[in-house]
């Protein structure tokens, strides 16, 4: 079968994704015949949780990877931010998977610039802004 195919038995598993990684969450459902998400039909969330699950029973493993997130910027009456779920089967082609940062805002990382934390995580370019641990504070400070 094709890499396309939702048939395809030669799949790879989706890692988990750790809880306070920021994710672009579709308006829309992901369907994995549709084109590329475009920067109009999408919001920023914070992963809460991500886990493994069986859909369908094949070869007893898990197929699909579900994601629970809180929607960023939509904050409910009740004092919470909206929650959503998604999954996105193993099967289907790697754009179906939405972007999303490397690592979890607020951890510590290592750069060619030293260890920082990395307090942003820019979409549009995939920039990830690290604030630098041992350096001056001010203008500069961030790599």
């Amino acid at each position: 079968p094709l890499m396309g195919s939702p048939n395809r038995t030669n799949c790879h598993r989706r890692p988990t994704l750790q809880p306070g990684v920021k994710i672009v969450v579709p308006i829309f459902p992901i369907q994995p015949t549709s084109s590329i998400i475009t920067p109009s039909a999408f919001q920023m969330g914070t992963v809460i949780s991500s886990k493994r699950i069986y859909l369908e029973r094949t070869n007893r493993r898990t197929d699909c990877l579900s994601i629970t997130a809180n929607i960023d910027k939509s904050f409910l009456r009740n004092g919470s931010f909206a929650r959503l779920t998604m999954r996105i089967m193993d099967s289907w082609p790697d754009s179906c998977m939405p972007r999303h940062s490397k690592f979890p805002i607020g951890s510590c990382v290592a750069t060619a610039f030293g260890v920082g934390v990395l307090v942003a995580w820019r979409v549009e370019d995939d920039c990830h802004i690290v604030r630098a641990l041992w350096q001056r504070r001010g203008s500069g400070s961030a790599n």
